[in-house]
């Protein structure tokens, strides 16, 4: 594949963390294991953003070598890499641009379209893709095939802070005031909904 998205494939995904703030107001809760989630590769290949060429450079850990890039977004933008065994995420965070590739055939799924200057991240883990919109205050759950929306999208009612997703995908959200939310999908609301105490 060739072009804006494309020239060559598998790999671990982003340890989705909520920023140090985010630790210091929620104490005990962010100490109980919300450093982020592993998403296990089988191959062992990883993939980095390349901010100066706008490539997604899949890397060989035992050679150190590139051994594929991907075009995905102009020269000069920061771009944000998530990934898991068939998925690569792909976040330009100056456009807020999100877009998945699928790392069989690294075709392009779709693109999901956010706030830029780095307002926007992905929350990713095996079976669940949320895009959080920081400056909104927004969390939007993805098709991870096409990055169509899914059901409704959950606001916070202000800017976050932060989001992250655990092992077990519960949504974290920390609004700027303090206010965390804990939050699991409800598929007969349609939306992320508040989490039943443990």
């Amino acid at each position: 594949m060739t072009g804006w998205w494309g020239r060559e494939s598998r790999g671990a995904t982003e340890a989705g963390a909520v920023l140090l703030v985010g630790a210091v107001v929620a104490g005990g809760l962010f100490g109980s294991g919300l450093t982020g989630t592993l998403v296990d590769t089988f191959d062992g290949l990883t993939w980095v953003a390349d901010n100066q060429r706008g490539e997604a450079v899949q890397v060989n850990p035992v050679t150190g070598g590139p051994q594929t890039r991907l075009q995905v977004a102009p020269e000069g933008h920061q771009l944000a890499i998530s990934q898991r065994d068939d998925l690569l995420v792909v976040t330009d965070t100056t456009t807020g641009t999100v877009t998945v590739i699928d790392i069989a055939t690294l075709a392009t799924g779709g693109s999901h379209t956010a706030t830029g200057h780095g307002a926007v991240k992905v929350l990713l883990d095996r079976t669940h893709m949320y895009v959080a919109d920081r400056r909104q205050g927004t969390i939007q759950r993805v098709d991870p095939a096409t990055a169509a929306d899914l059901g409704t999208r959950w606001r916070a009612g202000a800017p976050l802070a932060d989001a992250a997703i655990d092992g077990q995908g519960t949504v974290w959200a920390l609004r700027h005031d303090r206010q965390l939310s804990t939050l699991t999908w409800s598929g007969t609301a349609g939306t992320l909904t508040p989490a039943a105490p443990p």
